[in-house]
């Protein structure tokens, strides 16, 4: 179960995020989104230390699986960027 106070403690940066995308001008909007997916990787970092120092193999397996999820959203954060702004110049299309 989800601690109310957690719920406190993660929700204004979602909200601040949401809002700084929106209220940016459109042609800034993409490079804000790809700012916001590389802070994104900050979470990565911890979940890489406590996949070193814990013991138990519950807590690591939830910790590798926050570096998998992480990971994929990184990366498909900046190729949903790229996409939207048109794709690689090598495209034949």
């Amino acid at each position: 179960m989800i601690a109310p106070l957690s719920l406190l403690l993660i929700a204004p940066p979602i909200i601040a995020a949401f809002l700084l995308v929106r209220a940016a001008m459109p042609r800034w909007r993409p490079a804000m989104v790809m700012l916001l997916c590389a802070m994104s990787a900050v979470p990565l970092v911890g979940a890489w230390i406590v996949a070193a120092e814990v013991g138990g193999a519950g807590p690591k397996l939830l910790s590798l699986s926050a570096i998998l999820l992480g990971s994929i959203a990184l990366v498909a954060g900046f190729g949903l960027v790229e996409r939207a702004l048109g794709g690689s110049k090598d495209d034949p299309a």
